[in-house]
């Protein structure tokens, strides 16, 4: 059985046949790149269910739908595994260069940063069954907690919703970076974006 260049050849002159091999691979090598940067952004996808529902754990204080949020972790590892692994058999078949090259470079950074908010909304998930309170919603109570700041279960309440603050800065960070790695994609300069931690 032969593979498609050698069926050319066997059957055309030499100038032809590098050429139609050359133009297959690359070709085969589009579509497999294609096909790893719409797994990277269904990943995306994933994360983006995962947080919406490790919020809505917290809002609700639902430890079952908790418990989803980190059973489903390793739908996200999977593509994680599944994405960085066809990089680098790509990577060992073909030698991508200019745009082909930052997109590879970007897929693995974006596939990371992926992974990495998928392990977020897994830390926001655990969180919920330790918390056991309710957000204060009352006035009264409110107040009661800037004037005495005695009530331990809402400082309790405070210090948890610290910890879910830091797992959405995290989030928020690695989204900046896929931001990044996108710009780098388009133009073929990578920058960082300023934020409020940098001055004007």
């Amino acid at each position: 059985m032969f593979k498609p260049c050698e069926r050319f050849v066997k059957t055309r002159p030499y100038g032809r046949i590098a050429f139609a091999c050359v133009q297959e691979t690359r070709h085969r090598f589009h579509d497999d790149l294609a096909a790893l940067e719409a797994q990277a952004l269904d990943g995306l996808d994933l994360v983006i269910q995962q947080l919406d529902r490790s919020l809505e754990s917290i809002s609700y204080q639902d430890v079952e739908l908790a418990g989803m949020v980190v059973a489903d972790d390793d739908r996200i590892d999977g593509r994680y595994l599944e994405v960085h692994q066809g990089i680098l058999a790509l990577l060992a078949r073909q030698a991508p260069v200019a745009g082909d090259l930052r997109i590879v470079a970007a897929l693995l950074h974006v596939i990371r940063c992926v992974e990495r908010m998928g392990d977020q909304c897994v830390n926001i998930a655990k969180l919920v069954p330790l918390s056991g309170y309710e957000a204060p919603k009352d006035k009264d109570i409110l107040d009661a907690i800037e004037r005495m700041g005695r009530l331990a279960h809402l400082r309790e309440w405070a210090m948890f919703m610290i910890l879910v603050a830091r797992c959405l800065e995290r989030i928020g960070d690695n989204t900046v970076d896929i931001a990044e790695q996108t710009v780098f994609v388009v133009t073929g300069l990578f920058r960082e974006f300023t934020d409020a931690s940098q001055p004007g």
